[in-house]
């Protein structure tokens, strides 16, 4: 089946958004691409957060990697970019792992594989937290007692 409408700004003008048929009992559901301006609020998104580092990792993925989506994978880099940035952070830094919405999230998966892969490949281990440390704690030496 075919619908000619423009859902949830996924379905780009004049084109038809697939529908698939639904199994017995159930409810339809339309899986179209990405219009360009979804992509472009995405791309924004991504590469806004406030954080550096945040904006060069997710900033990079989603230039890279937003406008070839599909709908599904689409939808999962949304999800990422609801998260908070603390989270976030954490996560593709290895200093945590990813919050359980995240965790079978694929576009997540996709950005840790490649944010610790490149930690891996360029920094030395030495100048690194361990996991589940954080990298710095800038204010305790204000709080040690000398």
């Amino acid at each position: 089946l075919e619908l000619d409408l423009v859902l949830g700004g996924y379905a780009r003008e004049g084109e038809k958004a697939k529908v698939a048929e639904p199994a017995r009992g159930g409810k339809r559901t339309t899986m179209a691409a990405p219009t360009a301006a979804a992509t472009r609020r995405a791309v924004y998104r991504a590469s806004q957060r406030g954080l550096l580092e945040l904006d060069l990792i997710l900033g990079g993925y989603a230039r890279e990697r937003a406008g070839k989506m599909d709908a599904k994978e689409f939808a999962a880099l949304e999800q990422v970019l609801e998260e908070e940035n603390p989270v976030l952070l954490q996560a593709v830094t290895g200093q945590a792992p990813p919050p359980p919405s995240l965790q079978s999230n694929p576009v997540m998966q996709e950005i840790l594989k490649r944010s610790l892969g490149r930690l891996e490949d360029k920094c030395v281990p030495g100048t690194r937290a361990s996991p589940g440390q954080p990298w710095t704690n800038p204010w305790s030496d204000l709080q040690r007692k000398q």
